[in-house]
This record gives C-alpha cells, structure tokens and sequence, in this order.
C-alpha cells in the first residue's frame, strides 16, 4: 500500500505542480501539433493567421494508425456506433491481450475519457465526422494499460440526428427469425449533447429437429419408452430377462414388459426437445447529456437500462428405477433397472431474466496544457435462471416400491427438480487522470500523465435446488495509481527526425489478493513523414476473477461435450465454480511495430506488429479433454470400467506456461472519387427534394463558418509567414483536406452529387510460437502442431481479414471477409483418431442506399427524403467450423448445424431520419 500511495503523489506532484501555473487554455506556445488548419481573417491587405486546436485530437504522442472520414463511414451501413466498432474489429484487433486476443479496443470520444462504451454505443453515426483507430501505447495517456488499441470517435461541432429503424434477419434455413427495431435522438451543439434511444430485439426459437444433425449412439441408454439393464449398465443382465447370460441390454418396445428386444436398444432423440438457439427478447432504453461545468470544463451524465429474457429447452429429462421382483407388474428377478425418459413428450426448460441498470458521471476539464478527467461508473445487474433437470427420481421409485405399474408412474404427473439461482452483480468505479506538459526541453515537451483510482465489485449468488439453498458472497476492492512520462528525445530535420521515450508504472492494491505492479517503458521514432518505430515492453501481474476463485460449486447433469480421448461425443455431469488456490500470474510482453507511409499523396500505410509473450501460472478454464490433458490432471476426470468418460471437473486451473510469437501486418488503402463545385444547399450534402427546393429561402452569400477553409494564396504577414497545415497528429488521414476534422462541407456538390469515396484494408495474422507447458514435469504442447486446449482445436497459424468500403452518389458498399487456416489434434497425442479442424471463410456483405440521392424518387414521393435501405448477406458462402477423422466421419460435436446453426443469413433494414 506504501508503493501505492507514493506512486500516486508522485505523479499527482509533477501534474499539479505544472497545472499550478498554467491556465486550462490553449496556451500562445503550444505545440504545432496540437492545431488545426490556421484560421484566415483579413483586415485590409493584412491576413491574420489565429491556430485552433483540431477537434477530437488525442492526447499524447502516439499517431492514428488508420484514419476514416465521413465518407468511408457512411459505406459501413451501420446503424450505431456500436455496429460501427462490430464491423472494425479487424482493424482494431490486438495481439497485446492474454491469449493473443485484445476483445474490444478502449474508446474515446473527441479525444477524451467517457464513463464506458454504454454512453455513446447507440449514438448514431451520422453524427461522426471521422474515426481514429491508434496503437496500444496511445492507452497510457488516458490512465489505461497498454494492451488494448484505442478507438476515437469525433463528432461534428454541431449536429441533429432523429432516426427511426427497423430490420429483420432470417437465415437461409429458416426455423428463426431476429427482429429489431429502434429510435435515436442525438443533438450536438459545440461541449453541449443530449441523445436519447430505445431498442427491442426479439428472436424465435430454434429446434435441433430443424437442422440435419445425426446423432451419434448415446454413452447411456436412456430411450422412451426405454431399455432394459444391469444396475451398472453395460454388465450382462440377460440371465435375469430370461435371454442370453451374455446380453447388456434390451429393448421395449411398448409400454409394457411383455415384448421387448434382447441386444438390442432404443436409442435416445431428444432433437425436438432441444433448442440450438432460446426465443429471447430484449429491451433497452438509454439517455445521456453534457453540458458545460465550470472553468471551461465539460460534464456528462448518462444512463442506460436493459431487460432480457430467454427461454430455452434442454432435453427430455432421464431416470434410471429400478424393477422390484416383488412388483405384481414386474414379470423379473431383482437387479433389472428401467433406463426411460419421463415425462415422454415433455421438454425440460431453462428460463432466463436479466435486468440491467447502469449510470455514468464525466467531468472532462478544457483542452491545454494541463487537462485532467473523472470519471465515475455504477453497474448493477441481476440475473435470474432457472433450470429443470429432469423428474424426481427419489418419488418415481418410492411409487414403484409401492407395487404402482411404472409406466402408469413415468406417463403420469411426474414432478420436475429445478435449478434456482440468483447472481447480483454490482461494480462501481472512479478514476481520476491527469495529464500535462510540465517542462520544455529543446526537442518539446516532457508530458506526464497520472491515475489514481477505486473499483469495487460485489457479487451475490444464491442457488436452491430441491429446497436446499446455497448463498455466496463474493467481493474485491481495488485501488490502483499509475504514471507514465513521455520525455522527447530530439526533433530535427535530419534523418534523426523525431524521437520520444517513455516508462510507466502501475500499482494495484486488491482487497482479496494483496498488490500487483506493471511497469513498462518504450520509444516512438519517426525519421521520416513516411516512416515510424514503436518499441515497448510490459511486465505485469494478475490476479484471478472474484468467479474463478470463489464462485459456488455446480454440477451440470447431461452436458454435451467433446471426449477426445475416445473420439465420442458425450454427455455428461460437468463440475464448475471456483478454485480457492489459484495463484497471481506473472506477464512479459515485447512489441516492435513499424508504420510506413510510401506516397506523399496517396492514403496508403502499411503496418507491421511483432508481439512476444510469455506468460507464467495463468488462470484459466479447464483445457479440452485430451490424454495430455488427463496425463496432467487425473484426479479431474470419472471413467467408468470401459473407459466411458462419466464426469468431469472443470474448475479453473493455473497454466504453468504460455510463450506466443506473433507478427500482425495491415495494408490500409483509400482515395475519393468524383468532384464537383460546392453550392448552397443543405449540409446533408445530397440534392435536396422538390419539396426542399420550393421551400428554401434564397440562398445568399455569408462568411465561412469557422473552421472552414478559405482559398487564399499564403502571404506574409507582420508576423511572418502564414503557417501551413500542420503535419502529425493534426493531420486528416481521411483524405479530406481542407475541412477541419473531416467534417462534410456546408453545402451540396453540384453536378452528381458529394463526391464519395473507397478504401481497403487487409489484416493479416501470423502465429509465429505457441507453445503452452500445462505442469513441471510435462512436455510442453505445440499448439500450431497437434495439441489443443480448447473444443475447437488448436491455434491457426494464419488469421486474415480483408474489410471493402466505398460509397458514391448515396450507394453504399461494405464487404468484409475473415479467413483462418485450419488446424490438427494429433491422435498420437489424444488416444484416438486424428482430428482435422478445417479452415474457415466467412464473407459479410452489406448494400445501403440512402433514396434521397434519387430525385425522381423524391419528386413522386418527399415522404422517403431521409431514408436509408440496406439489404445484407451475413456468411455469404455459408462456411461453418467443423472437424473430421482421416477416414471422413464428423463426431457429433464438430456437426455444421451444431457448430453454426443460422448458416447463410440475410438481412433488411429500413432506417429513417427525420
């Protein structure tokens, strides 16, 4: 806790002490960098030249890697700024995260810290005027880590958006349907926004029955009406039905005792009592405003509430009674057991309800040398299931010891055991982040940046199950301080050009696990405009979940699972909860990336990422279930005398190692097209509608807006030559020069409309090592070659995404397509066949016209002016993840319909502004 406070007073002493003398302003010497395009006013023959700060401009250092503008967001189609961050996961994808998976980026808005993604998710995009996507070590400017991209959303200075929508999407094999509807309201006037959204999502359900799925012969005999056994099933019980010594197991074939089958059985379809996917709904309504605070400062309040609710089915519930001798309607001897579903035509369900309240408070301070942030968010979530198992198997026999017929007892009210558990979940944190330029040196200034902050989460779970309860309460509070400092290196004109490095540490104290520490350090060199380096390492600690550590103890009956060892798909009763004994976890990791822009005028850059890691004593869920994997830990695993897998405890573990290599590549590509002269009009853009055009006011000359570009030859001035557009970070990627921030001109392009625009973008990964050593004493497993941790094989070797966007005269284009190589699990190393993991292609393409660009259309009907039809194809070629053995078979598991059952899926949505 010492280490703690002082890193804390450190970096709030070299914050304030600077913050102590400088304004919250932009100051006369700031850096180039941090302006716009320089703002032109005349004054007779003399032009005045004022710098302003570009919108939305990150703070730190470290470049947007990719830039889009207002155009090439317009192509993604998208409805919300939340489908906009779905549709760039490639672009904003990590290799810095655990596992090699960086999830989803760290988000800004203008450049500044908000409470969470929740306040602006449903934000509409045409209100954006461009997005930046940077590099992880932009993260540590804003208090976070560095293991995560950043995403900056800029909005316009002044913007209204209404819009309603709604969409529907139906896969190719039908048996579901999605449905959403939703309405938005954001206005924007300069640090002042109001938005408001309500969404509804509703899906049907989906039955196994409605997909081609072969079911392999269950491990257990449970069939209706049933199969007759030994006690143990599978030991010989014909000498007691009065067949075969040798026979397991026989067949009825009726609701009665008098005809059955010996060596023969039922075999079990439960397919139109299960549910691929549950029918669910979901509601939410969300509201956010910011306004001025006080000096200069800006304040955001928002909230959001959620309730979802699914239900789902599980199977036709199993029980194995045993036939008393002494029963008038059981015609054998003792030891006969009856292995029947009951009751026969009815589902077990699972039932969800969730409810969701979340709030969020920003304070962000007015942009200068000195900015600082707080930012404070509260989660309460309550999750409510219930589960049947199956029929009370302690009543069923009680009947038929009572000399009841069983069939009568199996086909009549059988009661049903449930599952009742409750898990409220409660988080809450506040940061506070300071940043400043404290001191100049001759090549800039030496910017710190400070994190003090308290998080808290508590959790509450309580089961019942055959009226007995069991409550748990979880809970962790953290305090966390982190500084990092950015000293500049020099700033010449040579082929030293510009170089920076930076050190950061991070302090965290928890409640329930004592203290960790990350600490890390790196530099940014950029000899050229068309070349940069970036170098960092990080070493930090973890700690595992609240979940993992002291979640309750479950057992799961019948759960499907994958048994590689014998090639079978299985079900069986799975343990879950907690592991009071895992430990913290130690993390090396090592980046080298390098950007390179090649044209001076074409928005090309290529960028290339090395990431090493090695990570010792991780916490994670339990591997799949290969020999290796047993090898390490047989006291997890129940097998019967023939070896069938009848239990498994897969409570979270400690990995001894994981070392990963990895090499991400990005070609990033974009360029405009058409032109024409810019005229009055609206600042949509588009050819207003007839109906437009006969109400608009004449339009009349007025100065440019501010902000706006001016065509003026540079000329000099009392104060010496008029500045030119800054390069670096105030520059627009986007290809749109001449408007600060990207934004749309005020006023149509005459002559076919605004002109449009195209770009690609190509993301490859490399998986250069993955090597993972489970225990001391065990060899370690390669997962590029034939082990696995997971159900869905082991690690490919390449990852390719490959993004498509343009958009010309109101036709939008956004075609996306992922590609992995495929990947083996070795027999040698699971006891079985080899598993052949194929290679997965999946295309996404989606077309969008905005009918107001059509001006018969408008003419005939005004009504549609602001309206935007979108038609899609998600899985365009229909390729699913599966497996198969060398000799062609596909295990249940690895089946198309169970792996993906929606397939191909097209979609429609119709989305009006108003």
């Amino acid at each position: 806790m010492d280490k703690l406070l002082g890193a804390t007073a450190l970096g709030l002493i070299l914050v304030m002490s600077h913050a102590a003398a400088q304004p919250l302003q932009v100051s006369q010497d700031a850096n180039e960098d941090d302006l716009a395009e320089p703002r032109q006013q005349t004054d007779g023959d003399v032009i005045i030249v004022q710098g302003q700060r570009r919108r939305g401009v990150t703070l730190g250092t470290v470049e947007p890697e990719l830039t889009l503008g207002e155009d090439e967001i317009e192509a993604y189609g998208a409805s919300s700024l939340a489908e906009l961050l779905e549709a760039l996961a490639p672009e904003t994808s990590s290799n810095r995260g655990r596992r090699g998976g960086g999830g989803r980026p760290l988000v800004l808005l203008n450049g500044r810290r908000i409470s969470g993604f929740r306040e602006i998710g449903r934000y509409p995009p045409e209100a954006l005027a461009r997005v930046e996507v940077l590099p992880e070590e932009a993260a540590l400017s804003y208090g976070f880590s560095a293991d995560q991209r950043i995403i900056n959303f800029i909005l316009k200075p002044n913007v209204t958006v209404k819009a309603a929508e709604g969409e529907a999407e139906l896969p190719e094999s039908g048996g579901t349907a999605e449905t959403e509807g939703s309405f938005q309201r954001l206005t924007v006037d300069g640090d002042k926004r109001f938005s408001i959204d309500f969404r509804y999502e509703g899906r049907s359900p989906l039955l196994e029955e409605e997909r081609d799925i072969v079911p392999d012969e269950p491990l257990l005999p449970f069939a209706s009406p049933g199969n007759l056994g030994a006690d143990v099933f599978g030991a010989p019980v014909g000498s007691l039905i009065g067949a075969d010594p040798e026979v397991t197991v026989a067949a009825l074939s009726g609701n009665g005792f008098g005809d059955f089958v010996p060596g023969e059985r039922t075999l079990q379809n439960d397919q139109a009592f299960r549910t691929l996917i549950p029918e669910s709904e979901t509601f939410s309504l969300g509201l956010s405003r910011s306004q001025q605070f006080f000096a200069d400062s800006v304040m955001t309040v928002s909230a959001e509430g959620e309730h979802f609710e699914s239900d789902g089915l599980s199977g036709r519930g199993t029980a194995a009674l045993n036939l008393p001798a002494s029963s008038p309607f059981v015609p054998f001897a003792d030891g006969v057991t009856l292995f029947t579903q009951a009751p026969s035509d009815r589902a077990l369900l699972r039932e969800t309800d969730r409810d969701r309240i979340t709030g969020g408070l920003t304070v962000v301070s007015g942009l200068g040398r000195t900015n600082w942030t707080f930012a404070a968010n509260v989660e309460n979530q309550v999750t409510e299931v219930k589960s049947e198992l199956g029929p009370d198997t302690s009543a069923l026999q009680a009947a038929i010891d009572g000399g009841a017929d069983p069939f009568a007892v199996i086909g009549g009210d059988v009661a049903i055991q449930t599952l009742e558990t409750r898990n409220e979940n409660l988080t809450a944190s506040a940061e506070f982040i300071l940043n400043a330029k404290t001191f100049e040196l001759p090549a800039g200034d030496v910017t710190v940046s400070a994190q003090a902050g308290a998080f808290t989460r508590h959790l509450d779970t309580s089961s019942e199950r055959a009226g007995a309860v069991t409550e748990t309460e979880l809970s962790r509070d953290t305090f966390s301080a982190q500084t990092s400092i950015d000293v500049p290196v020099f700033d010449a004109e040579d082929w030293r050009g510009q170089l920076s490095v930076n050190g950061n540490i991070n302090l965290r104290d928890l409640s329930d696990f004592g203290t960790l520490v990350d600490w890390g350090g790196g530099f940014n060199w950029r000899p050229t405009d068309k070349l940069r380096f970036l170098a960092s390492f990080t070493a930090e600690e973890g700690a595992p979940g609240i979940e993992e550590l002291g979640a309750p103890v479950l057992v799961t009956p019948n759960a499907r699972v994958f048994d590689f060892v014998t090639g079978q798909t299985v079900l069986v009763d799975v343990v879950t909860g907690g592991n009071a004994d895992l430990t913290d976890d130690s993390r090396r990791v090592s980046k080298i990336g390098l950007q390179i822009k090649p044209f001076e005028e074409r928005q090309f850059t290529v960028n290339f990422d090395y990431t090493q890691s090695l990570l010792k004593n991780e916490a994670q869920s339990f591997p799949a279930l290969t020999a290796e994997i047993e090898a390490a830990f047989p006291e997890r695993f129940t097998r019967d005398a023939d070896g069938n897998l009848l239990s498994i405890d897969r409570r979270p573990i400690n990995i001894e190692e994981v070392s990963r290599k990895q090499l991400q590549t990005r070609f990033s590509w974009s360029k405009r097209l058409g032109g024409g002269r810019r005229g009055g009009g609206r600042p949509s853009g588009r050819p207003p509608s007839p109906a437009a055009e006969r109400a608009a006011p004449p339009q009349t000359e007025r100065p440019a807006a501010q902000g706006a570009p001016i065509a003026a030859t540079p000329q000099t001035t009392s104060q010496g030559p008029t500045p030119q557009r800054p390069t670096g970070q105030g520059s627009n990627d986007s290809g749109q020069r001449g408007r600060p921030g990207g934004g749309r001109p005020r006023g149509r392009v005459l002559g076919g409309g605004r002109p449009g625009g195209m770009g690609v973008t190509i993301t490859h990964n490399l998986t250069i090592e993955d090597e993972v050593l489970i225990a001391d004493g065990l060899p370690k497993l390669d997962l590029l070659n034939g082990s696995a941790l997971g159900q869905n094989g082991g690690t490919p070797q390449h990852e390719v995404a490959i993004s498509f966007r343009r958009w010309n005269k109101g036709l939008g284009m956004f075609v996306q397509g992922r590609w992995q190589s495929g990947t083996e699990v070795s027999g040698a190393l699971t006891g079985g066949d080899d598993l052949d993991f194929a290679s997965i292609t999946d295309t996404d393409v989606r077309l969008s016209y905005d009918l107001g660009y059509n001006q018969s259309l408008m003419a005939a009907f005004p009504f549609l002016d602001n309206t935007r039809i979108a038609v899609g194809i998600d899985n365009l070629f229909d390729s699913r993840p599966t497996a198969e053995t060398p000799d062609g078979q596909v295990p249940l598991r690895f089946q198309e319909d169970l792996t993906d059952p929606l397939g191909r899926t097209f979609e429609i949505e119709l989305r009006k502004r108003f």
